[in-house]
């Protein structure tokens, strides 16, 4: 696999500060240790490349106004879970699915009625694009419809904008949720939308979950 600026089918958690507190839109660390979940495809190469990378270089988080720096002192693996095709999930980033209505971008909401079937349709299209990558996948394109696709939204989502792009003059803001779901769909999209993240925008770290 060619790791370029073409792939981009990776997420990562939000970061945890053990005893931060927080002041407005900023946070205050009291420890001088975090932690966060990098996911991407199940790929030995793809892993090893991430370790040479990451391990002990330098990781600045913030903004304009403020910002932390630390050293990366360990990159672990973490055991992947057995995919089925019924699954509980619960958000460790924002996930963002959103519409253009001509004027400007709407950020839906999972209680939104056109969430689930956009939804599925971002989880397809990733299939589509990681076939490329991985042709073996080619003979399980037989999947249901997306009708027979199910997204159980799970208490009560938590809406959560978050800036990106802080490094121009107006960063960009997103909209996102934080919530638990359960999913019925084939177990190579499930698998795709917890490695890679699920909806939008992944690659600024959005969609990150784990396994309920």
């Amino acid at each position: 696999m060619n790791v370029n600026r073409e792939f981009q089918y990776f997420t990562f958690s939000q970061p945890s500060f053990p005893g931060a507190v927080q002041d407005g839109d900023r946070l205050i660390i009291n420890n001088k240790e975090a932690s966060l979940c990098v996911s991407f495809l199940n790929n030995e190469e793809l892993a090893s490349f991430i370790k040479e990378v990451f391990e002990n270089q330098e990781l600045r988080i913030g903004d304009k106004v403020s910002k932390a720096s630390f050293i990366v002192k360990n990159v672990e693996p973490l055991a992947e879970p057995s995919f089925e095709p019924v699954m509980h999930f619960q958000t460790t980033s924002p996930l963002v699915l959103s519409k253009d209505n001509g004027k400007k971008t709407v950020f839906l909401s999972p209680e939104d009625k056109e969430f689930e079937l956009l939804f599925f349709k971002n989880l397809m299209v990733k299939y589509a694009s990681l076939v490329k990558f991985f042709p073996q996948w080619a003979g399980e394109s037989n999947f249901p419809n997306l009708s027979e696709m199910k997204l159980e939204v799970l208490g009560q989502p938590k809406g959560k904008v978050v800036k990106t792009r802080t490094d121009l003059p107006q960063p960009v803001p997103v909209k996102g949720y934080m919530f638990d779901f359960k999913l019925t769909a084939p177990a190579r999209l499930l698998s795709i939308g917890y490695q890679n993240g699920f909806g939008e925008q992944n690659h600024f770290g959005f969609g990150c979950t784990q396994v309920l």
